[in-house]
């Protein structure tokens, strides 16, 4: 592919994200740790602000203990969505194509290839199950964020449909011979002008 893609994968991690306020300044407290804090935090026209600050404190005062269980839900779902993430690489992990000196760019992991005999093989084979949002999700892991809904087609096995020729943003996705391409570029402009053509493979 194109030197002009960009490589876009990354791991976020939160350590804290089950923690409370609460907690944490207990804690700084207890360790004689200096407490410093982002301005922004106390802006509610961010909408994670309106929900800490309003939201639930107003849920808290009505049902006690719902910060903790909604904690609690978040734990599983990440749990949940580890073993989600397993079985989607196992699955389409099996039409990732090689092809070399175009895409996969392993340096820059801005791009990948799928060969489209080995993924309708797989959509055929689960045709009675919705892969449509594992399919999304999978892509997401590999660095190729697309919107809710873009893949999906009920009248397609496993409500799967690859576009032809399609960008979103700085994403872009073109069936070309026996491959589907799937790449990220340095901006909106570059990616519609490979999904048109206009862009040397």
């Amino acid at each position: 592919m194109d030197s002009g893609c960009v490589a876009s994968r990354m791991t976020i991690y939160r350590p804290f994200l089950n923690v409370t306020r609460a907690e944490l300044l207990a804690y700084a407290k207890e360790n004689n740790l200096t407490w410093c804090e982002d301005e922004s935090n106390s802006d509610i026209k961010f909408a994670r602000n309106k929900v800490r600050h309003e939201w639930l404190p107003q849920l808290e005062q009505s049902n006690a203990g719902a910060t903790k269980q909604l904690c609690k839900i978040a734990g599983l779902a990440d749990r949940a969505y580890g073993k989600v993430m397993a079985t989607c690489e196992a699955l389409f992990s099996q039409s990732l194509k090689e092809i070399p000196g175009q895409a996969r760019e392993d340096k820059e992991g801005a791009s990948i290839a799928l060969d489209k005999k080995s993924l309708r093989k797989i959509l055929l084979a689960h045709a009675d199950t919705d892969l449509s949002e594992m399919f999304r999700l999978w892509l997401s892991e590999q660095g190729f964020r697309f919107p809710i809904g873009f893949f999906y087609d009920q009248n397609e096995p496993a409500h799967v449909k690859i576009p032809v020729r399609a960008a979103y943003r700085k994403r872009s996705i073109v069936k070309k011979g026996s491959t589907v391409f799937i790449c990220e570029f340095k901006d909106a402009v570059t990616a519609l002008n490979f999904v048109s053509c206009k862009m040397k493979d």
